[in-house]
């Protein structure tokens, strides 16, 4: 196939404009056909879904709000610390005037000065160990949502997620082109979820083109396409103007290779591009069409559908999806 350079939208969808160059004798020649990912051997397609990716699951029945947290006024509440709030129950203050005796527990003011240094002494060890390596000095995941700045990873799922717009038709599992997506050119919604940190995410960036990249953790197509996103996307240097955001969906505790906080941020090189957990009913799944994974969708800087795919793409195809992508306006 001649490499026809970053074709425009114009040759993604199809649109008007490339027919009536096309029907035109005196016009301009026509554009570049639309964009076709490298030519690959996929794994064999799953029923229903797209060759070499995973068929979404049926979204569970939603079990109901987890009980409220315990209060004061819960019988089954921890009790306060005895003394609280009794005037009666605190020991009397040290003596003031006494310069070797710390006001605040009678303790000599050396010892305390020491023991204060050495846990923030500790603290810093700690915070470079976490700072170095992504993870917390027990074993578990650092979320990063900046270069050098991480935190905890506190869920595997968002909470909610919102949708603002109109949801994207689902992609057709049996469509051979992505001049045959009806919603090419069309807007994408807005869904805005969480990290693993609990940090607000949104989707897409305003102004820059935009590929999210659906996976589920326990999906083998998935796991296979994993690295090469990392090799494609994080190990080099992405073009300006081009974001990447992973959408985790479908998470499962009783399935394979969970949580997907570790198989994504815990090796070597590990996942730091933008994270969007999605919901247990697949909220941001079903708003921007999700029928299998692993899940492509591009959007352009203007917010509308580029091109769409479903199934393993391999570096190469991951690289050119970045190519595309970077030439769009």
């Amino acid at each position: 196939m001649t490499d026809a350079g970053p074709p425009g939208r114009g040759s993604v969808g199809g649109g008007p404009e490339q027919h009536r160059a096309a029907d035109s004798p005196s016009g301009p020649p026509p554009p570049p056909p639309p964009p076709t990912w490298p030519a690959r051997t996929p794994p064999p397609a799953a029923p229903g879904a797209a060759p070499g990716a995973a068929p979404v699951p049926p979204v569970p029945a939603p079990s109901g709000a987890p009980p409220p947290p315990p209060d004061g006024s819960d019988p089954a509440a921890s009790p306060p610390p005895p003394g609280w709030g009794d005037p009666a129950a605190s020991p009397p203050p040290p003596d003031s005037n006494d310069p070797t005796v710390a006001p605040s527990d009678g303790r000599p003011r050396g010892i305390v000065v020491f023991w204060s240094m050495l846990g923030f002494l500790a603290f810093l060890v700690l915070l470079g160990f976490a700072l170095r390596t992504g993870q917390t000095p027990d074993g578990g995941q650092m979320a990063a949502d900046s270069p050098g700045v991480v935190h905890p990873v506190q869920q595997e799922f968002s909470a909610t997620v919102t949708v603002s717009g109109s949801a994207l038709e689902p992609l057709d599992p049996n469509a051979t082109s992505a001049a045959q997506d009806p919603t090419l050119g069309s807007p994408a919604p807005t869904v805005a979820g969480e990290d693993f940190a609990g940090n607000t995410v949104t989707v897409p960036t305003p102004g820059e083109a935009t590929i999210v990249v659906f996976l589920a953790h326990w999906c083998p197509h998935c796991q296979a396409e994993f690295p090469r996103l990392l090799d494609a996307w994080i190990t080099p240097d992405l073009p300006q103007g081009v974001e990447v955001v992973a959408i985790p969906t479908a998470q499962a505790d009783d399935r394979p290779n969970w949580p997907p906080s570790e198989w994504m941020l815990g090796g070597q090189p590990a996942w730091d591009e933008s994270v969007l957990l999605d919901t247990p009913n697949q909220d941001a799944a079903r708003a921007l069409g999700v029928t299998s994974y692993p899940y492509f969708l591009v959007i352009a800087p203007d917010g509308d559908v580029a091109a769409r795919v479903a199934g393993e793409q391999g570096v190469e195809g991951l690289t050119a999806m970045v190519d595309f992508a970077a030439g769009l306006d």
